[in-house]
């Protein structure tokens, strides 16, 4: 199957008498015309789409004569999803995806500033699945999470979140509670003990 970037080439067959003096080539995406000449580099916009050739064949005071090939289905472009779109710097995150090239490393990085956060390879039928670690300088904010083919290409990207780790520096994600709820109830049970002593005081007193 076709791959969004890579590039096809027509060869014709057979002959035509008297020889033509020009072959002329349109390629089409599901029929929408998408470019010409003999060879064509598939773009991203024609992915998941049936693509064809059409030859003309042309020669002064005849008619023209076409050909068109048969159809070549084009792969899906590659997709991934984030485990949770918010991470905490220092956590990590979980990448699942699929449609990619079977079997050829890919580069995961975090932008806007690249940082690569690891490689993933991708199974048989082109699934992808990862955990890794974002790096705990990474100021909070906006982020992109990229996936990049071995020359650099960006086969797909997902934005996400980086949230500042908890007051006690634990990369977990907040839930409002923080390192407070350790604090609780250990007042809690504090209390508890007080109450305790205060009862055996009591009974002995009785």
């Amino acid at each position: 199957m076709l791959r969004a970037g890579e590039t096809v080439t027509a060869t014709t067959g057979g002959t035509l008498a008297p020889a033509p003096t020009g072959l002329t080539y349109t390629w089409f995406a599901d029929g929408v015309p998408i470019g010409g000449g003999a060879s064509l580099t598939v773009p991203r916009s024609a992915a998941g789409t049936a693509l064809s050739v059409q030859v003309t064949a042309s020669l002064d005071g005849y008619a023209p004569v076409r050909a068109t090939s048969t159809v070549a289905q084009i792969a899906p472009l590659p997709t991934f999803s984030l485990g949770s779109s918010t991470v905490v710097a220092g956590g990590t995150v979980i990448i699942s995806g699929t449609g990619f090239a079977d079997t050829t490393p890919l580069t995961v990085e975090l932008h806007s500033i690249p940082v690569v956060l690891g490689t993933l390879v991708p199974s048989v039928g082109g699934a992808v699945l990862g955990s890794f670690t974002i790096p705990a300088s990474t100021p909070p904010g906006a982020h992109t999470v990229v996936i990049l083919a071995a020359d650099g290409t960006t086969l797909a990207s997902v934005a996400a979140t980086v949230t500042a780790p908890d007051a006690s520096g634990s990369a977990i994600a907040g839930t409002g509670f923080g390192g407070e709820l350790g604090g609780f109830t250990a007042i809690a049970l504090l209390l508890v003990a007080a109450g305790v002593i205060l009862t055996a005081v009591r009974r002995r007193r009785a």
